[in-house]
């Protein structure tokens, strides 16, 4: 699956992950982070992950020492928590209706900045998988530019998921229909209780 994350043969390397609550889309999101990782390729995420080389990013609101709220919002800043340019790597973006790129706040400052971020990040040399519950979650000009689709269908086994990847642009199935994985062991390597869009806590 990770020979997919850099697809030069698309305008855009811009993939979403699509599945129900609990199906598994941060289980296959983890996974793919752990390929990219030893593969030597930088990881971004808005999510923890344990013993994987990342760099995360922020998005939450916060109050600062006189109590005024604050947006955190590294994609914007450019750069990772730990001042890591965000560029040439693979960046996964969690729930991304909760952070900054929600189709229903299409007309907000924030979402038409993000969206013209994301417009443009082949010239970063970054490819981006977002994890959503539903296609029209995101704003309607990012979907646009989508290559392929991710649908995660959970099994009996928790942590076995069946995958189907299909070509946005012609609906056409990949990969000779569904391909099952067995991704128990990355449980492991995140929080699944975090909640995206909320600062952790210290």
């Amino acid at each position: 699956m990770e020979k997919y994350l850099f697809d030069k043969y698309k305008r855009y390397p811009i993939h979403i992950i699509l599945g129900d609550p609990g199906s598994g889309k941060s289980l296959v999101g983890t996974f793919l982070a752990f390929l990219a990782a030893n593969d030597g390729i930088s990881v971004f995420a808005n999510w923890h992950l344990k013993n994987i080389p990342y760099h995360y990013i922020r998005y939450y609101e916060e109050f600062d020492e006189k109590g005024k709220p604050r947006m955190i919002n590294d994609i914007l800043r450019g750069y990772a928590e730990d001042g890591t340019k965000i560029e040439k790597g693979l960046l996964l973006w969690d729930e991304p209706q909760s952070s900054g790129i929600n189709a229903h706040s299409f007309f907000s400052k924030e979402t038409i900045e993000m969206a013209k971020w994301v417009s443009q990040i082949r010239k970063k040399d970054l490819a981006l998988i977002l994890l959503t519950q539903r296609f029209n979650f995101p704003v309607y000009n990012v979907r646009q530019l989508v290559a392929y689709v991710f649908e995660i269908h959970p099994t009996n086994t928790n942590g076995i998921v069946d995958v189907i990847r299909k070509d946005f642009n012609t609906d056409r199935l990949l990969d000779g229909g569904a391909m099952k994985l067995d991704l128990r062991h990355y449980f492991d390597y995140y929080n699944t209780k975090e909640m995206i869009g909320v600062k952790p806590d210290e």
